[in-house]
C-alpha cells in the first residue's frame, strides 16, 4: 500500500512478531486451513476468486492511473468492502502460474495484510480528521519510525507468516533455504527476510 507519496507512511500502533504470528494463524484457520497442516504454496488465485469476496475483500486488476505508480494498492477509502488493485502484468503472471506467479502471490499476501491490519485504522483516522488529505500531510518517512510501527514492515511480516507459517516451516528442518522457498513458491530473498524476522535458522 505504498501510496500517495513514495517512502512516506502513516505510523501504526506497534505490533510484535508474536502478535503478528498469532494473527496469521487465525487468518489461515479462516481462509486456508490446509496451509497450517503441511508446507504448501499460498493459493492466492483461489482465495481472490472463491474466499475473500465473501469476506468483503475484492482483488482486481488495476490500470496504471488507479495504482498511483505502485504494483498494487489497497484502497482505505469508504466504509464497506475493501478493494485491492494489482497491476495487469502481475495479474497476468498470477493467472499464468509457474515461477512468475511467485511475486504476485507474495504481493497479494502483502496487500491482504494491509487490508486486515491497516484499513480499519486508516478509515477511523479519516472519519476523525478532516479527511484523507490530512493523513497525507501527517505521514513520515519510513526511516523516522520504528519498524514495528511501520505499516510496510508490519504488512510484509504478516505476509511472510501467511506464505510460510512457522508451524509448517518446522516440518522442513534440514532443508536448504532454496528448497524451502521452492516448496512455498516464494523468492529466496523473501524467505530469508521472513526467517530473520522469525529468528529461525534452517
Amino acid at each position: 500500500m505504498n501510496d500517495w507519496m513514495s517512502d512516506k507512511v502513516s505510523a501504526m500502533p506497534p505490533l510484535s512478531m508474536d502478535r503478528i504470528e498469532g494473527l496469521a494463524e487465525l487468518i489461515l484457520e479462516e481462509i486456508s486451513p490446509d496451509s497450517l497442516a503441511a508446507p504448501t504454496p499460498f493459493d492466492a488465485l483461489h482465495l481472490l476468486e472463491r474466499v475473500l469476496p465473501d469476506l468483503g475483500v475484492h482483488i482486481l486488476p488495476g490500470e496504471e492511473g488507479e495504482l498511483r505508480g505502485c504494483e498494487a494498492f489497497t484502497d482505505p477509502a469508504g466504509t464497506g468492502d475493501i478493494e485491492i488493485l494489482v497491476c495487469e502484468d502481475m495479474w497476468d503472471d498470477l493467472l499464468d502460474g509457474g515461477r512468475p506467479a511467485n511475486r504476485p502471490r507474495a504481493t497479494i499476501a502483502h496487500e491482504i495484510s494491509h487490508a486486515v491490519l491497516h484499513v480499519p485504522i486508516l478509515r477511523r483516522r479519516i472519519r476523525e480528521s478532516s479527511g484523507i488529505e490530512s493523513l497525507i500531510f501527517a505521514r513520515k518517512r519510513r526511516g523516522e519510525i520504528k519498524p514495528y510501527r511501520d505499516p510496510e514492515w508490519q504488512a510484509w511480516a504478516l505476509a511472510g507468516c501467511l506464505l510460510a507459517p512457522r508451524k509448517t516451516l518446522m516440518m522442513l528442518n534440514g532443508c536448504s533455504v532454496e528448497q524451502v522457498a521452492e516448496r512455498y513458491k516464494i523468492s529466496v530473498g523473501m524467505l530469508k527476510n521472513h526467517l530473520k524476522r522469525l529468528k529461525i535458522t534452517l
